[in-house]
Order: C-alpha cells, then sequence, then structure tokens
C-alpha cells in the first residue's frame, strides 16, 4: 500500500504472554518518515519512545498542490513528547551504499531499547536477507546501534 502513496501501520508485541495482537499505546514507535511520525504520534504511549527517519516523502496531496507538506513536524513531536532521536538513516544508507537499509539502521537504534543481545539482532538479519546483502545490513545495523551513544 505505501507503494501507491498509502499509509502503512505495523505492530510488534513482545513478551512473555501476549493475549492480542492489536495496541492501544506503544513502548515504541519507528517512523521510517516524518510526516508519519505526526501521524501517529497520539499511539505513543506517555513513558514511549519514538525513532524518527529524518526523511521526508511527500503524498499525493502535496504532489497535487492540494496540500503543503508540514515544515514543523518535529516541533509538533516535541510538543507532545520529548522522548525522541531523528535519525539520519537515509543518509547513513546511502553512504553504505545501499539506500534499501535505511530501515536496518532503524532497527540498529531500536535495539539499544529492546532486552534482547546484540548477538540474536545479527542472527535475525542473516536468516532474513538475501545472501549478498547481509554484509552491509549488518553494518547498517551497527551504524543505528552507535547512534545512540552519540547522544
Amino acid at each position: 500500500m505505501a507503494q501507491r502513496g498509502g499509509s502503512v501501520l505495523g505492530s510488534v508485541r513482545i513478551g512473555r504472554e501476549v493475549f492480542s495482537p492489536t495496541i492501544n499505546k506503544a513502548d515504541f514507535i519507528i517512523a521510517l518518515e516524518k510526516l508519519e511520525a505526526l501521524r501517529y504520534i497520539d499511539k505513543l504511549d506517555c513513558s514511549g519512545f519514538i525513532i524518527i527517519n529524518d526523511f521526508e516523502i511527500y503524498p499525493i496531496s502535496v504532489f497535487s498542490g492540494s496540500e503543503n507538506y508540514p515544515g514543523d513536524i518535529i516541533s509538533k513531536v516535541e510538543g507532545k513528547t520529548s522522548n525522541y532521536i531523528l535519525v539520519k538513516a537515509v543518509e547513513i544508507a546511502e553512504r553504505l551504499g545501499e539506500i534499501r537499509t535505511s530501515n536496518i539502521v532503524l532497527i540498529g537504534c531500536l535495539s539499544n531499547f529492546i532486552p534482547i543481545e546484540e548477538k540474536f539482532w545479527i542472527q535475525s538479519i542473516k536468516k532474513n536477507v538475501p545472501a549478498k546483502a547481509i554484509d552491509v545490513n549488518i553494518e547498517a545495523f551497527k551504524e543505528g546501534r552507535q547512534i545512540v551513544n552519540k547522544y
């Protein structure tokens, strides 16, 4: 749906006992695009944390001229929470030579907050990424892990 200009929302629940796949409030949100961060910020728990890709994808309404892309997204996010980090994931992925790893950069950033050992994240990448892309994805993940250390 996102390839056709729509918005996509997915959720993951982690715990010993998960009774429902639906969520009311999120402990973490990863926004692959800044407007998506604003669109879903109200789903963030008051103690939650949002990781925002510093990237803009203009919706069809912006291209048609019927709406403008908001220029004050981060200030609006700040009006809702101070628990956020803005990540230049696309720039990092481009530097690594594979723009498609920007999502893995964000996952690497998230991994600092989830009590799962790094080796298991790496195993998952190795298991789920095509063989020719494993090394660059692991590099992207490690770059994402380092972002939190810079703050």
